[in-house]
């Protein structure tokens, strides 16, 4: 019993620490490696349209100059690669920039998702969970023979 208890305390302790993200995912179609647009002036584009495993390469995110990138990631989506977590720079008011690199795997087309959580930048807005945005975008990377 004293295990269960110990378990639901974990468990119960991460969850309340996982920022909420109130604003819905936007759903949009985007073509692949290309830029993508979201609602709210939020857009996502690749310094390079070719992105190859284990070379650098660079996002680009605009946003709104009362967002903040409050946390981004990788994950990949057809092979289990780990989380790379992405640091998000701002290079002028609303543009934000990161360099990456993900690992090479067996496949010759890996798709990989990033995920940006948003955050206002608003005083005494950051704690709230009113203006957080999540957005997703896939990057494809291709192994060349």
């Amino acid at each position: 019993m004293r295990s269960f208890f110990a378990c639901f305390l974990i468990v119960a302790g991460c969850v309340a620490c996982t920022p909420e993200v109130n604003q819905p995912l936007d759903k949009v179609s985007c073509q692949i490696n290309k830029p993508c647009n979201y609602s709210d002036g939020i857009s996502i584009s690749l310094g390079s349209e070719s992105v190859e495993p284990e070379t650098p390469f660079t996002i680009i995110l605009k946003a709104p100059k009362n967002q903040i990138v409050h946390q981004a990631k990788l994950e990949g989506v057809d092979m289990y690669m780990g989380t790379i977590p992405v640091f998000f720079t701002e290079q002028s008011t609303g543009v934000w920039q990161a360099q990456v690199m993900v690992g090479a795997c067996s496949l010759s087309l890996m798709q990989w998702r990033l995920m940006v959580q948003l955050a206002p930048t608003a005083a005494g807005e950051q704690n709230s969970v009113a203006g957080n945005r999540e957005i997703f975008y896939s990057i494809y990377v291709s192994r060349h023979s």
